[in-house]
């Protein structure tokens, strides 16, 4: 259903955003839009008037998101070659800078976010706390 209405949005000359913050606050999520016992939300969808028109972000290569008849390991050098092309195209556009307030490298950038797993683990729980109360068995 999202995906449908990102499409039409498109089409009819609008922007969307998927925001994930109403999984990551679903109590104050639920609480806000004053949700029954039982509706866990999962997601924002924002749509409206484009601010800007950004160029499309670097993407994992098809050949190892699809896999046809048997898999194909990433290899050391696919993930090399993907960080630096994602690295030249995010810096000449000052995307980390300008979107996530960071003046780091992109390599860097995902370093310092995967060392956020205490923060994680502590919001995970906070969720799972929430999907249990309101009868999801985890």
């Amino acid at each position: 259903m999202v995906e449908n209405i990102c499409i039409a949005a498109e089409v009819l000359g609008l922007g969307s955003a998927l925001l994930d913050c109403a999984l990551f606050e679903c109590e104050r999520m639920a609480l806000l839009f004053q949700l029954p016992h039982g509706v866990i939300p999962a997601a924002i969808l924002c749509v409206g008037e484009k601010g800007e028109n950004p160029p499309p972000r670097p993407r994992w290569p098809l050949e190892h998101v699809l896999h046809i008849d048997s898999y194909k390991p990433v290899q050391a050098e696919d993930i090399e070659n993907y960080l630096d092309l994602s690295e030249r195209t995010l810096a000449s556009e000052g995307y980390l800078r300008k979107y996530a307030e960071w003046n780091g490298s992109y390599t860097e950038y995902l370093m310092e976010r995967t060392l956020l797993t205490k923060e994680i683990k502590k919001t995970y729980d906070v969720i799972a706390s929430f999907l249990k109360r309101n009868g999801l068995k985890l």
